[in-house]
């Protein structure tokens, strides 16, 4: 999944080395007052510009938001901001997966399917807008008195000091390589020097400390402070352990004596007891695997031939994960604790109608949410059912999902579930045949092309030509494929060519006159679109020009047309036949009947 949070709820999108990267986050409430400098700032920390041990790719981070901040003010709509991609290159990565890093587990996951290259969405390139969206939650955290801090705990061999689990006072941090004791900064760059010189990458630790949350925040036993903090850390790239606290040889060591007001004179449980805050600062250390891309002669393997091969990876990488990676453990650590506040504001607030009200707008909101996830993967379910020609109605797994989803219900709510569930696949298969095609198909010189263009006005859709498709996939004209390969040839480039124009969907196809007489073709038009036959009067077909027409071709004007005599009589059944909609094309409105159909079609599925 690439959303997480219950309350704040944050959806991650992109690569890196799409045309962008971005986030959605919802939840944050109408009218809070964003700090886009210190939003600004956390990025800069993160950014590799100002770190020279970090990767030589700059980019600029300029972002763009779309919807859900105005005027620096949020305005309840979900917060949607997008980072171009400018600075990435694809030639130097090929179908070879890298050591110790996510590419072949992310081929073989998605069937070949995903980008990987520059290591896809599993690359640090993501915690940039996880650091934006962090930032958004740390204001708001700092307004109720909560702070973050972290440092470099260690980096290879080196180590800092720990900050002091009783965060007493507020350490003074540089905010670009923060440490405790600063005069281990120098030993530490000569470490990165030496490693980058090498080809090599470094290990690393952070320690970081929050100090105001509330007595007794977390969701005991699945959703404790550890666990549900854990979860959204472990999105940051080489992240291999966290750790709470202190682990002491003897309990009579370990454990915190308390003192007044409840606080302890000791802090060995790093603010956490039950996985609930026990009112003392939270200490969590996360300590990153060496960064994998390293200059130095591994063995890879090749996706595409199976086989291992020898790999020298000459991008462009970070030597260790740290400092920068710091700006991504708070942001995360800012979205888990406000999702959690959140959820601790609601349980105490859940009493009397006004309280009751928050719950069921909560459980509205998730619906929502719940109900936009749906419509995405019953989007991509068509896809899939048209690509591999399967029809979008299914009657036994219609009445099989009805059963399943409403079996636990009470009965008095049966007969209302059952009907929510039809209304749900009513969307389904709505969403699913809005990506469907509509097939232009009839004689050669029927209108195809001209009222595709008229279809493409009226409904905003490309327009395709399979005829067109083949020609420029082979640079060949009609007539030289049929005089250097034979019909056989063509008519299975036409084949392959409905296939990618299947796979592409939403389209206007302007189909070539023999590729729906194959019944092959036929079905895989029937499962994938709408389809008009444009039967246009056999005398208006005479005395058309026979160029790219080699069927029709001959020495004499009256050979051709007895030529198209025969094939009309040929063809004519067998396009009815496929047809949902068959009319002439000459006729007045015909291109406006087509639009109305079709978009009946979509709505409906009603194929006349």
């Amino acid at each position: 999944m690439d959303t997480i949070g219950n309350n704040i709820r944050l959806t991650l999108f992109g690569a890196s080395h799409a045309p962008e990267v971005g986030f959605v986050l919802t939840g944050v409430p109408a009218g809070t007052r964003l700090d886009m400098d210190a939003i600004r700032f956390d990025l800069e920390r993160r950014s590799a510009k100002n770190h020279a041990f970090a990767t030589p790719r700059h980019e600029a981070d300029d972002f763009t938001v779309h919807s859900g901040i105005q005027g620096g003010v949020t305005d309840g709509l979900p917060i949607r901001v997008t980072f171009p991609n400018r600075a990435h290159d694809r030639s130097e990565y090929k179908p070879v997966a890298r050591p110790s890093h996510a590419d072949l587990c992310a081929f073989l996951r998605s069937g070949g399917r995903e980008d990987i290259s520059g290591g896809g969405k599993y690359s640090g390139r993501m915690t940039l807008p996880l650091t934006f969206a962090g930032s958004i939650c740390r204001g708001i955290l700092r307004t109720r008195g909560i702070e973050i801090a972290s440092h470099v705990s260690f980096m290879g061999g080196v180590h800092d000091a720990d900050l002091d689990p009783m965060m007493e006072k507020a350490p003074k941090l540089d905010p670009f390589f923060p440490l405790v004791d600063p005069s281990v900064r120098d030993e530490m760059e000569r470490l990165l020097e030496k490693a980058r010189a090498e080809g090599d990458t470094l290990a690393c630790g952070a320690e970081c400390a929050v100090t105001g949350l509330p007595t007794g925040l977390g969701e005991p036993l699945f959703d404790g402070l550890e666990g549900v903090l854990s979860k959204y850390l472990f999105m940051i790239p080489g992240l291999r352990a966290v750790e709470f606290g202190n682990i002491l040889a003897f309990g009579s060591e370990m454990n915190d004596q308390f003192t007044d007001g409840g606080r302890t004179l000791t802090n060995n449980s790093g603010g956490v007891n039950g996985g609930m805050a026990n009112g003392m600062p939270l200490i969590f250390r996360c300590k990153f695997r060496p960064v994998p891309s390293i200059a130095k002669p591994q063995t890879g393997y090749d996706l595409i031939g199976e086989k291992p091969v020898p790999l020298i990876i000459a991008g462009r990488h970070d030597t260790c994960i740290l400092p920068r990676g710091l700006a991504a453990v708070e942001a995360a650590a800012a979205l888990a604790l406000l999702d959690l506040l959140l959820e601790n504001d609601a349980r105490r607030e859940g009493s009397g109608l006004d309280g009751l009200r928050r719950g069921l707008d909560r459980v509205d909101a998730e619906l929502m949410r719940l109900f936009a996830e749906r419509t995405e993967l019953s989007k991509r379910i068509g896809e899939e059912k048209r690509i591999s020609g399967r029809a979008i109605e299914d009657a036994a797994r219609e009445k099989e999902v009805i059963a399943t989803r409403t079996a636990h219900l009470p009965r008095t709510l049966t007969a209302a579930g059952e009907g929510l569930m039809r209304l749900l696949m009513d969307e389904s298969k709505r969403t699913q045949r809005a990506g469907m095609n509509l097939y232009l198909i009839g004689m050669p010189d029927c209108g195809k092309t001209r009222t595709g263009r008229k279809l493409k006005a009226l409904l905003r859709l490309p327009l395709a030509d399979t005829d067109k498709l083949i020609m420029e996939r082979t640079g060949l004209s009609i007539d030289e494929i049929f005089a250097r390969l034979g019909e056989g040839a063509f008519r299975e480039m036409e084949t392959t060519a409905l296939r990618s124009i299947i796979a592409h969907g939403g389209l206007i196809v302007a189909t070539g006159g023999g590729l729906p007489v194959s019944g092959d073709n036929a079905a895989l038009m029937k499962n994938s679109g709408f389809t008009v036959f444009l039967d246009r009067r056999l005398e208006a077909l005479h005395g058309q020009d026979t160029v790219n027409r080699p069927l029709l071709s001959a020495d004499s004007r009256a050979e051709t047309d007895a030529r198209i005599d025969r094939l009309y009589a040929e063809r004519h059944e067998k396009y009815a036949a496929c047809a949902d909609l068959m009319l002439d094309p000459d006729a007045d409105g015909a291109a406006e009947r087509i639009a109305q159909a079709y978009m009946r079609f979509i709505e409906t599925g009603d194929r006349l």
